[in-house]
């Protein structure tokens, strides 16, 4: 059984109103669960999910994104010393290139409820909801600024992530990962298209490609034939290709879409307007 919660951005709910309702109910065990790291272009995926006490009481505790290094760090241990359990899972670069990173994300969180100790009886997401949960479970958008779990979630996760990516900078030094931590900032562009991508960046994330140049064989040949298609008929053959392609769908979307800028830079000329026998235009509007 699952229930969706939505609503507009607020502070954290420390009555724990949810959660009350659900002890009212008999339910014991009421696991926050958030992750981090979907949006970078390398690293790890990680999610938390964590079962606080009933007297639980950290202030500070907050959504992880809205929290400077250093307080979550702070908070960190705290948070882990209080838990009544909790867990931290990875999915790792490998697995997010195989599954893609929406269920990356999925299967890190379903990974961290797996991991608790007691198991959870309900669970409350932030945004999401697992396909196959242990547990009922409730979708809160926006929940680690609302509920006191989730957000203790998001810090554990945060935190497990920010450091993997500083133990990566010691590897690949050249990335910057200390910093933006996988990031798209201008200095991670910088440093893909000087260096190409290092094992740990997502490969099948479009703008790794885009920025390191890393584009498959097939999409090499086909933006090759593309420049030397200088006529309408050859550019329908062209993207007659295209169908039959084993392509992926970004790559499909930025071929079509260098073959619209050859088209507006003149460089292939446009169709001509279909004509009637008389030599009329079919097109043309008539003029009254």
């Amino acid at each position: 059984m699952a229930t969706s919660a939505k609503s507009p951005p607020k502070t954290l709910d420390w009555d724990r109103s949810r959660e009350h309702a659900l002890w009212d109910q008999g339910t014991r065990v009421v696991a926050g669960v958030d992750e981090a790291g979907i949006g970078p272009l390398a690293g790890p995926v990680v999610a938390a999910a964590v079962v606080l006490p009933k007297n639980f009481n950290l202030p500070g505790v907050n959504d992880s994104k809205k929290l400077t290094a250093k307080r979550r760090e702070k908070l960190y241990p705290v948070i882990v010393e209080q838990a009544l359990t909790y867990c931290i899972a990875v999915v790792d670069v490998g697995e997010i290139d195989q599954l893609n990173i929406y269920h990356a994300g999925l299967t890190a969180m379903a990974r961290a409820v797996d991991g608790l100790s007691p198991a959870a009886e309900h669970l409350l997401i932030d945004g999401r909801q697992l396909p196959d949960p242990p547990a009922p479970q409730t979708r809160i958008v926006g929940g680690d600024a609302e509920e006191v779990s989730i957000a203790a979630a998001s810090i554990l996760a945060k935190v497990a992530r920010d450091r993997i990516m500083e133990a990566l900078h010691g590897e690949y030094p050249v990335y910057g990962f200390d910093r933006h931590k996988g990031y798209p900032t201008k200095q991670h562009q910088e440093a893909l298209r000087a260096h190409g991508p290092s094992p740990v960046h997502r490969m099948s994330f479009e703008a790794v490609r885009d920025f390191s140049g890393e584009h498959s064989p097939l999409f090499v040949q086909r933006s090759e034939e593309l420049a030397q298609v200088h006529t309408q008929k050859e550019l329908a053959a062209w993207r007659l290709q295209l169908k039959d392609d084993s392509l992926s769908p970004g790559e499909l979307k930025r071929l079509r879409g260098l073959a619209q800028r050859r088209l507006a830079q003149g460089k292939i000329p446009p169709k001509k307007p279909k004509t009637d026998q008389k030599g009329k235009s079919k097109n043309q509007i008539p003029l009254l």
